[in-house]
């Protein structure tokens, strides 16, 4: 008979989470959590970019599924909505070549408004995937429970919040692009200077921009997330500036090779029209409807990859939030019978 082990806190055998107390000859009612592995860095100090990248990756596996899904969902709706305004456009409008320029006949108010609409509803479903995938991610950083359909309802209703502070937020950008032009176009000297500062400080307020949805998806209702978004760059821009623009690469670079592989399956046209590059700045239009049932497919590859592979950036942006919103102190143990 083997012998029992000494007392002692062991793993719960009925939960990950917590330890129970094994007295020697068998377990009691006594169990506390298991403490944390102390972190890499202090709470508000961001991680080496290895670090960084180790814990997107981790991230996003732990809730592929969840996040696939919203990219499936988002993808399926946008192509519908392709087949419902865009093929219409396509199979209305005829394209010819003048020599000069190209003669498009077939295009009308009609075709204005629906496709005003599509592009409408496009911008709409994609924000709110975006919101879903933070969502998604935040509740996969602070290990909590979470759903693809919970993150996707939270997206819609959420969805004015991040239109109307997007628009505040983009303010100071149309002002300054304005500005910016005005004094490089008619300005000399110390007014170009100006206007560099003026490009550098658009820079700067774009990487705040860049965490206002994950302060939506992080923080309560009535919480000003421009105001959060200015505390996490606060002091860490450089490093913040780095970060993103290297998981940008990194997301195009996955982005670009995947759309190149799916191409050769779905073809390379676009809303029912094929571009074919004949040289010398030349380009020939030709109709690819492919039928209804080809259009669906090639628009919902083309859709939910595209949307899939912004996950990268938005994992590694609801990281760098959660390090720099991790709590100094561990939460305080509830009483659980010892």
């Amino acid at each position: 008979m083997s012998e029992l082990p000494p007392p002692g806190w062991y793993d719960d055998p009925t939960s990950p989470v917590f330890e129970r107390w094994w007295d020697g000859q068998q377990w009691s009612e006594q169990t506390r959590r298991k403490m944390a592995e102390p972190p890499r860095t202090q709470p508000g100090q961001l991680s080496k970019i290895g670090d960084l990248l180790s814990d997107t990756f981790n991230l996003i596996g732990s809730r592929w599924e969840d996040l696939l899904m919203v990219a499936v969902v988002a993808g399926f709706l946008q192509a519908l909505a392709a087949v419902l305004l865009m093929s219409p456009v396509a199979a209305a409008i005829e394209v010819g070549d003048l020599g000069d320029r190209l003669d498009i006949e077939g295009w009308g108010a009609v075709q204005t408004t629906q496709v005003v609409g599509f592009f409408f509803i496009m911008i709409t479903i994609t924000l709110v995937a975006t919101l879903a995938h933070y969502r998604i991610c935040w509740k996969a950083a602070n290990e909590e429970e979470s759903s693809w359909s919970a993150a996707f309802a939270f997206g819609s209703a959420n969805l004015g919040r991040l239109i109307g502070w997007g628009i505040i937020g983009v303010i100071p950008v149309i002002g300054g692009f304005v500005l910016l032009v005005i004094l490089l176009a008619t300005a000399e000297g110390f007014g170009i200077l100006l206007g560099i500062v003026g490009l550098i400080a658009m820079i700067w307020w774009g990487v705040v921009l860049g965490f206002i949805p994950v302060s939506i998806a992080a923080l309560p209702a009535g919480t000003n997330p421009i105001s959060s978004s200015l505390a996490i760059v606060k002091g860490r821009w450089w490093k913040l500036f780095g970060r993103i623009v290297l998981l940008s690469l990194m997301g195009g670079l996955v982005s670009g090779a995947v759309g190149a592989i799916l191409g050769r399956f779905t073809g390379d046209s676009l809303f029912g029209f094929q571009l074919i590059d004949l040289g010398n700045g030349n380009v020939e239009i030709t109709k690819d409807l492919d039928g209804p049932v080809g259009f669906f497919i090639s628009q919902a590859v083309l859709f939910t990859s595209s949307i899939a592979f912004t996950v990268l950036q938005i994992a590694g942006v609801a990281t760098i939030a959660y390090e720099v919103w991790r709590r100094a102190d561990p939460e305080p143990e509830p009483d659980r019978g010892f």
